[in-house]
């Protein structure tokens, strides 16, 4: 991820190093969300022959990719929320 914005010069991580943990409970909220729709769905189209193999063993790995995946729009959610509640000043944007 850049340091700045290309076109404003505004510093996308506005605080210190960790800045981005924000990021992370969203990934894991919008993860855990996912994999509970993703769980009530599968039961309900595959009930009563639920497929307890392929959940007890495929999921953890299907999570663990799409947590990775899913972080970069992670980071873009959090900074779309502070931004939100802390607008943007003229001395972030130098």
């Amino acid at each position: 991820m850049h340091e700045r914005c290309g076109g404003c010069g505004f510093r996308y991580e506005r605080s210190d190093e960790n800045y981005f943990q924000g990021a992370m409970v969203i990934n894991f909220l919008i993860g855990g969300f996912t994999f509970a729709a993703s769980l009530l769905a599968v039961l309900l189209l595959s009930w009563p022959d639920v497929p307890w193999d392929g959940l007890t063993f495929g999921a953890p790995v299907v999570m663990v990719v799409f947590m990775v995946l899913l972080y970069p729009i992670s980071k873009v959610v959090w900074l779309t929320v502070d931004v939100m509640l802390r607008p943007v000043t003229q001395e972030e944007l130098s």
